[in-house]
């Protein structure tokens, strides 16, 4: 049998504009998912999870971690304070990427994100 692993992210989003501790660049915040995908013989598959949810700097790459369920309403929050710039990513990005955004979102839960897009209602 053959197994297919792949590791990569997904952009989320842009959150709001910080001063990074790290590299004290002034930018946006970027919301990106780490995804691990394992699949059989390339089609069937076998694990399919979601690792963590990072917030980082783009200039520097330097972020944390955040779980998911335990903080939820900080994800929130920083989505939500850079939806105009999370609405025009997703206007630039390819219609498949874009589907695949929005079903991140729903899985995450970012109900309110996801009505002001208007893509619920």
């Amino acid at each position: 049998m053959v197994l297919t692993m792949r590791i990569g992210t997904i952009e989320l989003g842009t959150g709001r504009l910080v001063n990074c501790e790290h590299c004290n660049n002034r930018s946006y915040e970027s919301v990106k998912l780490k995804y691990f995908h394992q699949d059989a013989l390339g089609f069937v598959p076998m694990n399919r999870r979601i690792q963590e949810i990072l917030v980082v700097c783009p200039v520097c790459h330097w972020g944390i971690k955040v779980d998911r369920n335990k903080d939820f309403v900080f994800i929130d929050a920083i989505l939500w304070e850079g939806r105009e710039r999370t609405r025009a990513f997703l206007d630039t990005v390819s219609p498949y990427q874009k589907r695949l955004t929005i079903k991140y979102y729903r899985k995450v839960g970012l109900k309110r994100l996801l009505n002001y897009m208007g893509f619920e209602k």
